[in-house]
């Protein structure tokens, strides 16, 4: 189970995050201007589609890496 506490950690700047499952096989792999925004808005409770919740319901843990811009992310 992922552990919503690590978002207050993720900082306010572009780069690309991945998502792993429980077995550190990676699941998704996405862009973002603001990384905090973006990963946090998976987890919010207004973010309902099928999709969205069969890939948060997989996510065990995270990672992420910085980028000068969005366009090198």
């Amino acid at each position: 189970m992922f552990d919503l506490s690590k978002l207050s950690f993720v900082p306010k700047k572009t780069g690309v995050y991945v998502f792993f499952n429980s077995n550190k096989k990676i699941i998704y792999i996405g862009k973002a201007k603001n990384l905090k925004s973006r990963i946090s808005s998976y987890f919010k409770k207004n973010n309902n589609g099928l999709k969205n919740n069969i890939l948060v319901s997989k996510v065990c843990f995270f990672d992420y890496y910085f980028t000068e811009t969005e366009k090198d992310a």
